[in-house]
């Protein structure tokens, strides 16, 4: 038996193997499948915890010392849980930001050139469609441009940040911020506005893009009244948790008007399963799988939080509030 701590990876999760060369050289890397007794007597040794934990995984690691996520989101940990027994919960915040900027200027582009919906109609009518069926003002109409654009940035942290940037200096985009837990300062030393009513951002913005944990405060920050206040030709774009927005308001309001809207496919983070989503009743620019992270060179150094974490440097984010002194569990940024 090693004497190694030995680090649990939680099915259905896979440890990329940039991660476990990581690891391995100083931890005792255990990946038990779901089999019930198999993984009890994984919890059973585990020091550490990688992947989704509930309170059943929780109760199960009786000398558990950490709980590493590999993303950014801690919607799928029990926190308290953890922070009832002194357990440190850490994320891996910033991590991933520029491949999900990247993924959402990819979506704001392919809306405003009409890339995906013109690749599906081409396909569907197996002929080569004129340029007469991209014009007017119904959908899918006239291409646009994104220079000269306002897009509101709803969470100002490492992606929302990265976002604004390239839509600032590669767009020539007029760029809005809204995020309590941001001083406006520095939001506005970055070129960009800071927005203090979320209404006045989702009124003026063209494009509205949601980088945000899903938290108590924020599930269905956007509602069918936020819907309501966005202009009729504006677009939404959710890289955030499914549970961010008010998904039976998003069908009935883009039933109601002639709002257009790109979103990310729900996970098992909304109320419903994926499966009983209303997503097909709301036209898309097209469905993609909660997969705008995971790059090659990205999912790499998802690795290191937990590396970080298991010698408690103090020098990750922390979700457990009462192991440190931050407003991780509230705070907008992803």
């Amino acid at each position: 038996m090693s004497d190694r701590k030995q680090v649990v990876v939680v099915p259905p999760y896979e440890l990329h193997h940039a991660a476990r060369e990581v690891l391995t050289p100083e931890f005792a890397i255990v990946e038990p499948s779901a089999d019930p007794d198999q993984l009890a007597k994984a919890l059973a040794g585990a020091h550490a915890l990688v992947g989704l934990v509930s309170a059943d995984v929780l109760a199960a690691s009786p000398v558990l010392e950490v709980i590493g996520i590999p993303g950014s989101g801690w919607d799928q940990i029990d926190v308290a849980g953890a922070t009832a027994r002194g357990i440190p919960v850490v994320n891996a915040a910033g991590a991933q930001h520029a491949a999900v900027a990247e993924h959402a200027v990819g979506l704001m582009l392919s809306l405003v050139k009409r890339i995906a919906v013109s690749d599906r109609l081409f396909h569907a009518e197996k002929r080569f469609v004129g340029r007469d069926h991209f014009t007017g003002d119904a959908w899918p109409g006239w291409p646009e441009e994104l220079g000269g654009k306002t897009i509101g940035i709803i969470g100002f942290g490492f992606i929302g940040r990265d976002l604004a940037r390239k839509c600032r200096l590669g767009f020539d985009m007029t760029v809005l911020a809204y995020d309590p837990y941001v001083d406006p300062d520095e939001v506005a030393r970055q070129g960009v506005a800071p927005v203090a009513d979320l209404d006045r951002l989702l009124g003026t913005s063209d494009f509205v893009s949601l980088h945000l944990p899903l938290t108590q405060a924020t599930r269905h920050i956007i509602g069918e009244r936020e819907l309501r206040l966005m202009q009729p030709h504006s677009y939404l774009i959710n890289l955030s948790r499914a549970g961010t927005v008010a998904e039976e308001a998003l069908v009935r309001q883009a039933g109601s008007t002639s709002c257009r809207s790109s979103r990310k496919a729900a996970r098992a983070s909304s109320s419903k399963p994926q499966a009983e989503q209303p997503a097909s009743a709301v036209r898309t620019d097209g469905r993609y799988p909660a997969a705008s992270s995971h790059t090659s060179s990205r999912c790499p150094r998802r690795a290191c939080p937990l590396t970080c974490a298991s010698f408690m440097t103090g020098t990750i984010h922390v979700a457990s509030p009462s192991r440190r002194n931050t407003r991780a569990s509230s705070r907008l940024n992803a």
